[in-house]
């Protein structure tokens, strides 16, 4: 995140980070755990709510889109999963399934391809529900 200039003087939230995948998936982590880490309270977790409450759906996209998050349903094998999703141009992905208590960052390098890597959300997070399923790993409330 970096500001605009004057006049604008605004957040820009559209990319300029660098971030190993390690520490990015930190914040999928603390989406999980309602904003603690370690047992210790980083995020407020009515922020944490907050941030995931849909705000607007951008135009074309088909999801929701909370505080920095896009906010999906995907369906896998009849069930429906709400996933929380962050992305940036070139694949990278940030994707946290709470209902399986489970977060992955996938990174890739394909930029200016919005209609190629906007298929990986769906595909990739299908395939980890389906694996999740298959080893009987326990669903969370």
């Amino acid at each position: 995140m970096w500001l605009m200039p004057p006049p604008a003087s605004a957040a820009y939230m559209g990319g300029g980070d660098y971030f190993r995948p390690r520490d990015f998936l930190k914040f999928g982590e603390l989406m999980l755990r309602k904003g603690r880490w370690y047992g210790r309270r980083i995020v407020d977790e009515s922020w944490i709510a907050q941030s995931v409450r849909p705000r607007t759906a951008p135009e074309g996209e088909g999801d929701r889109y909370g505080y920095g998050w896009h906010l999906l349903s995907i369906p896998v094998d009849g069930r429906r999963y709400d996933v929380i999703n962050a992305g940036g141009n070139g694949g990278q992905l940030l994707i946290v399934v709470p209902k399986l208590d489970v977060a992955i960052m996938v990174t890739a390098g394909n930029y200016n391809q919005f209609p190629v890597w906007r298929r990986f959300l769906p595909d990739v997070t299908a395939a980890v529900v389906r694996s999740c399923a298959q080893r009987n790993l326990r669903e969370g409330p």
